[in-house]
């Protein structure tokens, strides 16, 4: 297995785990209607991320196949983008907390709902734009595949972690409001695993 797969892969997990947007929507779901609604809106949020890796792989691998500088610029530009997400995660004390009211839907509709949810925040596809292409190696070519086959990893990853959220989403949904240090926590690390990605991506454009 190659290195970069397992770094990709631990990455992955880290940023999968920290208590952000998805996972606060996930447990306010269950708290609000269940265990049933909490799972649905799992899979829902991660169907839209699977779309938005597929329309990152169509436009990376299109800008790819330019230049080899263009991409080297792209590396740099993600690899400051995840140093922002890294600040911002220990800058946001209130998403540690944030878990809200949500009123009453039926299943299809709360699966509509997560799904647009997901696709309608640029965030997600920045992220994919930021973070996949570091994982990609021009010179195997396939470019586009590469990088659609790692978004759909990052969402199998990904997946059963939220559905294990959303099982336990009564539970978690009180220590996020009662504990908020395990939070703190989460973010702390997933902030530092970004942190040193960054780092790696910018030794890596600059050789």
């Amino acid at each position: 297995m190659p290195v970069d797969f397992v770094a990709f892969v631990l990455a992955s997990v880290a940023i999968a785990l920290v208590p952000g947007p998805d996972i606060l929507y996930v447990v306010s779901r269950g708290m609000a209607q269940g265990r049933q609604a909490a799972l649905v809106s799992a899979v829902a949020l991660n169907t839209g991320a699977a779309i938005h890796a597929g329309l990152a792989a169509l436009g990376l691998s299109a800008i790819i196949h330019q230049s080899e500088a263009l991409f080297a610029a792209i590396k740099y530009v993600g690899a400051a983008y995840l140093v922002y997400l890294a600040i911002s995660m220990l800058l946001d004390r209130k998403s540690s907390g944030a878990v809200r009211f949500m009123e009453r839907s039926r299943l299809h509709r709360i699966f509509v709902q997560g799904v647009a949810t997901d696709l309608l925040n640029p965030k997600v596809y920045l992220f994919f734009l930021a973070f996949l292409p570091q994982f990609v190696d021009p010179q195997a070519g396939n470019t586009g595949t590469q990088i659609l086959a790692l978004g759909l990893v990052f969402v199998l990853i990904n997946l059963p972690i939220d559905l294990t959220i959303a099982w336990l989403s009564g539970s978690l949904g009180n220590v996020l409001l009662g504990r908020p240090r395990v939070a703190t926590g989460l973010r702390w690390c997933s902030a530092g695993v970004l942190l040193g990605l960054a780092g790696r991506v910018a030794r890596s454009a600059a050789s």
